[in-house]
């Protein structure tokens, strides 16, 4: 209780006489005031949460129609989240809410069929919002156990992005990833995507949009797969000294995600073969020859 919530009680009364009333009354003004999918599906879920089941249903029905008109791939995506923690809900509180599984299989299929023609001429801010609004969207289609036909329409955009040049390079790589994991996509196939994509030709812009987008919170398989730490390290070793520079604060988020133990797991694999003692006593070795300024960024990294 914070003494705050006595004036709060007296300037919502005009909403209803008690607390459950007002809170009715004030939610569906909010739900028909509100557009944004996201933030109706909120608002739904915050709704059942308080058992204002009627409120509740009022908002279901204002959102299914938002759905219809919707438009926007990225608010498409985000309303995915929120929708799929409602029809989870619904098993939880023995409700039955199984129009909104059709509900998240329709933004689902819509959300797929726009995504390969939204993620094209974005801009860095664009880019990491679609990026993460993909893995997002992913994540809770999976949650969502959505029929085979569903999900094979969402393969398909994935697989569109991966393979159409015209399309934002973060965004082609996180498709990329996804289809790797899922096994949707041979190492073969994959490898040849990485070779042709973090060629030395291409423009560094480019290259670093997709090594992000393929690796960023998902560098710990450069521990089990070899041709993709090759790979790796062939763009890297291609990049000039300013290039290289450039690439420091992408390398340094990639590989943030690794442990301590991780790095040393990465380091051997790399170092594999070699006839040294130890790994610590390679980058001593390494450090001392270097200047001031590398060595932080080493020991940084």
């Amino acid at each position: 209780w914070q003494p705050e919530f006595a004036v709060q009680l007296v300037e919502h009364q005009v909403h209803g006489t008690s607390i459950e009333l007002a809170s009715a009354r004030l939610t569906l003004l909010k739900l028909k005031a509100e557009n944004r999918l996201a933030s109706l599906a909120e608002l739904i879920l915050t709704t059942l949460e308080a058992q204002l089941p009627s409120t509740a249903a009022v908002g279901i029905n204002r959102l299914a129609e938002r759905a219809a008109h919707g438009s926007e791939c990225i608010e498409l995506l985000d309303a995915l989240p929120p929708l799929v923690d409602i029809s989870r809900y619904g098993t939880s509180r023995d409700m039955t809410l199984s129009h909104l599984v059709e509900l998240v299989e329709q933004l689902a299929v819509q959300a797929a069929l726009a995504l390969p023609f939204a993620v094209r001429n974005l801009n860095d801010e664009e880019s990491q919002r679609f990026q993460q609004a993909i893995l997002l969207g992913h994540r809770q289609l999976e949650l969502a156990q959505c029929p085979s036909a569903i999900m094979e329409t969402w393969w398909q955009a994935l697989d569109s992005i991966c393979h159409d040049d015209g399309c934002d390079s973060g965004a082609r790589g996180v498709s990329a990833r996804l289809l790797y994991q899922a096994e949707r996509q041979s190492s073969e196939q994959i490898h040849t995507l990485l070779q042709k994509l973090l060629s030395p030709s291409l423009p560094l812009a480019r290259s670093k949009g997709f090594f992000e987008g393929f690796f960023a919170n998902a560098s710990e398989q450069l521990l089990y797969d070899a041709n993709l730490r090759q790979l790796t390290n062939n763009w890297l070793m291609a990049l000039d000294e300013q290039s290289f520079i450039e690439a420091l604060p992408l390398l340094r988020r990639v590989f943030g995600s690794l442990d301590a133990m991780e790095r040393r797991r990465l380091l051997d694999n790399m170092l594999q073969g070699d006839n040294i003692e130890s790994i610590d006593h390679v980058v001593a070795q390494f450090v001392e020859q270097m200047p001031v300024t590398f060595s932080r960024i080493l020991r940084l990294m």
